[in-house]
């Protein structure tokens, strides 16, 4: 389910977190432990289901810049390749 989410997000957004997906689960009346959801990501990032990188952003309310981790599927992966067929 997560994966099939990343997929929709980075369709929608210009990128994806870990916030956003939480976002994402929370208007789905969906929420989530931001832990797990970290830590699944993570294992979607070693499994090679999900690519990552480190930005740095800048955040307004502080004027600090702090980095975000951003996801992307991997659409080579086979488990992706499923969900880019047109019956999945």
């Amino acid at each position: 389910m997560l994966l099939r989410l990343v997929k929709r997000l980075e369709d929608l957004r210009s990128y994806v977190s870990c916030e956003r997906v939480l976002e994402a689960l929370a208007d789905a009346n969906r929420g989530a432990d931001a832990e797990r959801v970290a830590a699944w990501l993570e294992q979607a990032v070693r499994d090679g289901r999900l690519f990552a990188d480190t930005r740095n952003q800048l955040d307004p309310a502080s004027g600090a810049i702090v980095e975000t981790r951003l996801y992307r599927v991997n659409h080579r992966h086979p488990h992706v390749a499923e969900l880019d067929e047109p019956n999945a």
